[in-house]
């Protein structure tokens, strides 16, 4: 699976503002907060409108404390991406006993990841794994009270 865009994210980059604008600032949408990153086990939903499936393994956000995650400043030359910031602490601790990682969702702090028909909540999902994905961890497996360190991340747009 490529890199996926709820239509409201999307209506968002046409209309509205830039991706890193979409998932740092507090007044997009529904809720007043920025983006966390939910990492769940089994095989994303068809479209990010669709409620969240699978179990949730890990909550990412910034020191693992429930704040928004941060970007760079500007693209990645040429690439037409996103990075993570370089000195962004992005982190979290497996809920319960934890689980294989096989997808991600990045979210608004208050969605609920509930099936969204109205197209109210922005939402990017991806894939994980060892390597080759959308988001590369060394494992793929949590243990209960692990805590999940995302030292690297760039968000490619897709081409097409």
């Amino acid at each position: 699976m490529a890199i996926q865009l709820s239509r409201r994210a999307r209506n968002f980059l046409l209309a509205e503002g830039s991706l890193k604008t979409l998932m740092e600032t507090t007044d997009i949408g529904a809720g007043a907060e920025g983006f966390v990153l939910d990492v769940y086990s089994g095989t994303a939903p068809t479209n990010p409108e669709d409620a969240a499936t699978g179990t949730l393994i890990v909550t990412v956000s910034t020191g693992g404390v429930g704040t928004t995650l941060a970007f760079e400043a500007s693209p990645v030359t040429g690439n037409g991406a996103i990075q993570k910031l370089a000195a962004g602490d992005w982190r979290g601790t497996a809920i319960g006993a934890g689980g294989t990682m096989g997808y991600f969702r990045f979210r608004k702090i208050s969605d609920s990841q509930a099936s969204d028909g109205s197209y109210v909540y922005p939402r990017i999902q991806g894939e994980v794994a060892v390597a080759g994905s959308d988001l590369n961890v060394s494992s793929t497996s949590l243990t209960t009270a692990q805590i999940l360190v995302i030292n690297s991340f760039v968000l490619n747009l897709p081409v097409a």
